[in-house]
């Protein structure tokens, strides 16, 4: 493994891809085997390099999501096909709205 200087060199190099990417301070640390501590007293000279402050590299950047292995794609939306079962539902719960109304009514008498 190159000597702690250069592998530094490289890290403040490729930091700013690498947290791009997603990576936390652990991560990036275990690529160039330092310390996590090496990293965060380096993190002002890192921001001052690529004109960015260095809270904003405290923070994570998010993780493009991976879906599950096990889904499956819902396929192409019928928009009208979509309409009738939407249709059928509504006609559904005004059966049953009525059906209430007339047991209410009966309770009433």
């Amino acid at each position: 493994m190159a000597n702690k200087s250069v592998r530094m060199a490289e890290l403040k190099k490729n930091f700013m891809k690498h947290h791009e990417e997603g990576k936390t301070i652990k991560e990036i640390a275990e690529l160039y085997n330092v310390s996590k501590r090496h990293i965060y007293t380096s993190l002002q000279d890192i921001a001052d390099e690529n004109n960015v402050s260095r809270e904003s590299l405290l923070t994570n950047v998010h993780k493009k999501h991976k879906p599950l292995q096990n889904t499956k794609s819902a396929g192409q939306i019928n928009p009208a096909e979509m309409k009738e079962n939407f249709d059928g539902i509504i006609n559904n719960a005004k059966i049953i709205i009525k059906k209430i109304d007339s047991i209410l009514q009966e309770e009433i008498k």
